[in-house]
């Protein structure tokens, strides 16, 4: 495991102290380095911490942002949607080999959501998954709410595990994230950008599960660490 892979498994594993932020770099100077955020909070509103459950076992959504400013450049990529298609092929790579049996869905969302690709099992829907989310254009507003209250509605009130990427505002998750949580489902929220003051980090954290105090909020500023990222949350590492 190289340096980087080994101080994100730190950053994202569990022991942290409560209301601490930390930034962890590849190639980084103090001030424009590429990296990737993480804080853990208390937070009164939600249940006493709990271990994740079997994660790799929950029917999982992929939500991906469409939105216009997707497509600018991305570091590591020529755009953000073409690194959040990578990273999405990463995690689908990865859970069909660790767990042939998931099942996965691709939600994409702008000012409205669609399911792209309907939730199926890994062993037989790999390819199409892939094929999707490498194809995706962009267009349009960001409604993160629309997108949450999507994946809300397919999952019905079954646990199920929702997996957001997004690069903005617009739109209120929070909602239909607590529901989802409410069924014992697991909510992940990933913003990406050069500058995280451009995401909606307020709300991702509100609508991110809290497990062993750990938000599962990141901010990723790069394809390589996005990646990883995705890569570790497809195989549980991140717990």
């Amino acid at each position: 495991m190289n340096t980087t892979l080994q101080n994100l498994t730190k950053l994202i594993g569990l022991g942290q102290p409560e209301d601490h932020r930390t930034r962890i770099a590849a190639d980084h100077d103090e001030h424009g380095g590429t990296g990737v955020y993480s804080e853990t909070v208390t937070r009164m509103h939600e249940p006493a911490r709990r271990q994740a459950p079997a994660i790799n076992e929950l029917p999982t959504w992929l939500n991906i942002d469409v939105s216009i400013s997707m497509g600018e450049r991305y570091s590591g990529a020529k755009s953000k949607i073409q690194a959040a298609g990578l990273a999405a092929q990463s995690h689908i790579v990865e859970r069909a080999r660790g767990c042939p049996d998931a099942e996965i869905g691709i939600i994409t969302f702008n000012h409205a959501a669609r399911v792209e690709y309907p939730i199926a099992p890994l062993a037989s829907a790999r390819a199409g998954m892939i094929k999707t989310v490498r194809s995706l254009t962009t267009g349009g507003g960001t409604d993160m709410g629309a997108a949450m209250e999507c994946a809300r509605q397919q999952l019905g009130n079954r646990p199920g595990r929702v997996v957001l990427i997004s690069d903005g505002h617009g739109g209120d998750p929070v909602p239909a994230a607590a529901q989802i949580k409410a069924n014992g489902g697991i909510v992940e929220c990933i913003g990406i950008g050069s500058n995280p003051g451009k995401v909606d980090e307020r709300r991702l954290r509100r609508a991110a599960s809290v497990i062993d105090g750990q938000t599962r909020y990141w901010f990723v500023r790069d394809l390589n660490l996005l990646t990883q990222t995705m890569t570790m949350l497809a195989t549980n590492t991140i717990q």
